[in-house]
C-alpha cells in the first residue's frame, strides 16, 4: 500500500491539497496527516477525526480516520482499492469532533 504523508496547516487560508492516486493502487492509498496550527502541533486528544468525501458520482460518503498519536496530532487515512480503482475527481476534507 503505498503511502502519502501530508501536512494540515489549520492557520492556512489556503489549506487545499492535491492528493493524486494511481488507478487500481494495490490495497488502496494511506493518507498519513500531520495536523498543526501556525506550524505547532495540534494536540487531537478527545477528539475523532472523520473523512467527508464526494465521490464522481455525487454519492456523499463519511468514514473514520484513524489517530495515530493524539499528542503529536497524527492521523490516517485509507482510501480502499475500490476508491481507486476507476478514474474519478473525489472532493474531500478531514473534519475533527
Amino acid at each position: 500500500m503505498r503511502n502519502e504523508v501530508i501536512v494540515i496547516d489549520l492557520a492556512d487560508p489556503v489549506c487545499t491539497k492535491t492528493i493524486r492516486s494511481r488507478q487500481n493502487d494495490k490495497n488502496g492509498l494511506k493518507l498519513t496527516v500531520h495536523l498543526k496550527e501556525n506550524g505547532k502541533i495540534v494536540d487531537l486528544t478527545g477528539y475523532a477525526v472523520k473523512c467527508e468525501a464526494t465521490n464522481q458520482w455525487g454519492r456523499f460518503i463519511r468514514d473514520d480516520a484513524k489517530i495515530v498519536d493524539a499528542g503529536k496530532g497524527i492521523f490516517e487515512y485509507i482510501l480502499s482499492s475500490e476508491a481507486v480503482s476507476t478514474p474519478a475527481e473525489w472532493l474531500a476534507y478531514f473534519v475533527i469532533e
